[in-house]
């Protein structure tokens, strides 16, 4: 299943947000598809098939808009999740990171709450041993980040980091 926005509104930036997030949703969505086609034509594992594609609004500033697009299931014997972070300008264009000069002060605190999260604690013996530069070459990457309340929130796909499935969620 799919979840899409309405990009037929009488407000431009609406509209030019919903394009964006449902091209990606297609996209994906067709991806599964043509996946569960091989599966099941390819395999006596049909029961095993469901995939559900989400999208929330996760936060409304002054300036922007942040939505959460996670995409959970199983395809045959492969579980799936993986979420991902978006942030608009009321324009409707979307926002790359470039805080100006912050990078390194964000990657620094991002790190230090990362290393005291129960994640970290419990398996860090699973992490890549240069996984620090693959949460920086990583996190200011479009889908990787968005804005919320009151910070910045970081979105590094588990695997990249080493973590087998059973972790990543």
């Amino acid at each position: 299943s799919k979840m899409i926005l309405n990009n037929s509104t009488e407000n431009e930036s609406v509209n030019k947000i919903a394009n964006y997030l449902n091209e990606l949703i297609n996209n994906d969505f067709d991806e599964v598809n043509t996946n569960s086609k091989e599966i099941i034509e390819n395999t006596d594992i049909k029961e095993n098939l469901g995939v559900n594609l989400k999208l929330e609004l996760i936060y409304t500033g002054p300036y922007s808009l942040s939505f959460i697009y996670t995409t959970e299931g199983q395809l045959g014997a492969s579980s799936i999740y993986n979420v991902k972070g978006y942030t608009f300008h009321y324009t409707g264009d979307i926002h790359e990171f470039d805080m100006n000069g912050w990078k390194d002060k964000y990657y620094k605190e991002a790190l230090n709450n990362f290393m005291k999260t129960d994640l970290y604690i419990n398996y860090k013996d699973q992490l890549n041993k240069d996984w620090e530069s693959i949460i920086y070459d990583n996190m200011y990457l479009t889908g990787n980040w968005y804005l919320s309340d009151d910070k910045i929130e970081f979105l590094i796909p588990a695997y990249l980091l080493g973590f087998d499935e059973s972790i990543a969620k």
